[in-house]
């Protein structure tokens, strides 16, 4: 069977995971926390990005025990031997970066809005079909375009915090927003973490990129430990820029936040030109969530969770095409039946349900003592990180509940049509 070409390296892999965890989560997103969880959306990122921290530490031990493109899906396999659970989870999974592709797609062409009138429905279908073109290209220029990408969103966040900070720099104190420390509300900023999480979950795409990795075991756990820092240090300073020079009510109601600081800077004329690094991030995150959805299906293919036709890779490209043109139909359909804010909710709930599946997971795999001499961390973390999960879990509302559970119904179908197909135990099983 085609394999992946291994092209990464560890600075690529490092540079592609703080892309795709900085693009549309504070450029889209970073609005909406505010509108939740008012002054309190400082402590609403720092709790979401400590939930992405200990799971950053338990992807980092499982994926260099297990580096393979089917990511979670294969350390639960590993944990909990059988079809079930691992394709339960790989369905999850998948359900959050296609809706996370359809998240970052409707902000673009908000974005867009600002630069020129255009159609919504035109621009979105542009943006898919670009990004599933390259992800269908190849790996390496993909990694290429998403260094460059990755450079522009994090000058455009650098700029909000540095024109931020000449605000709060200023003489006048009438150009800032009016603070009282009393407007803090814990159950308001715990209710945002249902929206800001979203801006944490880039990290674990990385683990269904092990197969095109040169030395997955080493540079995988680096990359994802490195790229959740950096990115909350950047997350913490536009969060407080943005609640300490412009007015809550004008954040809340806003589907471009970050343009906010500019005009209150008198700087309105240079909005078109961060509405494009706005543009250029969104589309960094929209290209890292389709290679990460087509990956995955290769991946859980090739774990026999999907049919093997999702393994098929190109000839010439060493690429699954298959996975990349079913990626991008099903971001078409998601984006058209969601808005904005439900989509991200949605892949929030989904991307926390896996996040509870690798912890348990590393919790039995730790229990069975299974030998390994990589990277490794205390029960304790993965313990916290489950109890943080099901916290967290709680403040959905019940109608994103409802919209995530389609896909508990599709991965049953999923793997009953596979047991029905195929023998029921596999060497992957049996190893475990």
């Amino acid at each position: 069977m085609k394999t992946l070409a291994r092209k990464l390296g560890g600075t690529a892999l490092i540079v592609y995971g703080i892309g795709d965890i900085l693009g549309a989560g504070i450029y889209a997103l970073v609005g909406k926390v505010i509108g939740l969880a008012g002054m309190g959306a400082w402590f609403t990122f720092l709790l979401a990005a400590l939930v992405a921290g200990i799971t950053g530490l338990s992807y980092a031990e499982m994926t260099a025990r297990y580096p393979v493109s089917a990511g979670a899906a294969a350390f639960v396999r590993r944990a909990f031997p059988g079809r079930f659970t691992a394709t339960l989870t790989g369905v999850i999974v998948l359900g959050t970066g296609l809706a996370s592709a359809a998240t970052v797609t409707v902000a673009f062409s908000h974005y867009l809005q600002e630069l020129i009138p255009f159609s919504p429905i035109v621009a979105q279908l542009l943006l898919i079909t670009a990004v599933s073109f390259l992800s269908f290209w190849g790996i390496q220029e993909s990694s290429q375009v998403n260094f460059f990408l990755t450079f522009v969103e994090v000058g455009g966040l650098l700029a909000v915090i540095a024109v931020g900070a000449w605000l709060l720099g200023g003489s006048s104190g009438a150009t800032l927003a009016p603070v009282s420390l009393t407007q803090f509300q814990f159950p308001a900023a715990l209710t945002g973490v249902t929206i800001a999480f979203y801006a944490y979950i880039g990290f674990e795409d990385l683990a269904n990129l092990a197969e095109e990795c040169k030395n997955p075991k080493r540079d995988l756990p680096r990359a994802i430990l490195v790229a959740i820092a950096v990115s909350t240090v950047i997350y913490m300073a536009v969060t407080l820029v943005l609640l300490y020079t412009v007015p809550l009510s004008l954040i809340g109601q806003s589907e471009t936040p970050l343009l906010l600081v500019f005009d209150k800077a008198g700087l309105g004329h240079l909005t078109h030109y961060f509405a494009l690094i706005a543009i250029l991030a969104i589309t960094n995150t929209g290209l890292i969530n389709l290679i990460m959805a087509s990956r995955l299906m290769y991946g859980m293919a090739n774990e026999e969770l999907l049919p093997k036709f999702f393994g098929r890779v190109h000839t010439r490209r060493r690429t699954p095409w298959v996975g990349v043109l079913m990626s991008g139909l099903i971001v078409l359909l998601l984006v058209y039946t969601g808005g904005l804010k439900v989509l991200a909710q949605t892949t929030s709930l989904l991307i926390i349900i896996v996040f509870l599946l690798v912890h348990l997971s590393l919790l039995q795999i730790k229990r069975k003592k299974v030998p390994h001499d990589g990277i490794t961390f205390s029960w304790v973390f993965p313990l916290l990180g489950c109890v943080l999960c099901l916290l967290i879990l709680t403040q959905f509302p019940l109608g994103v509940w409802i919209r995530s559970s389609t896909l508990f119904g599709i991965a049953l179908l999923v793997w009953a049509a596979l047991r029905f197909s195929n023998k029921p135990h596999s060497k992957i099983d049996s190893t475990s």
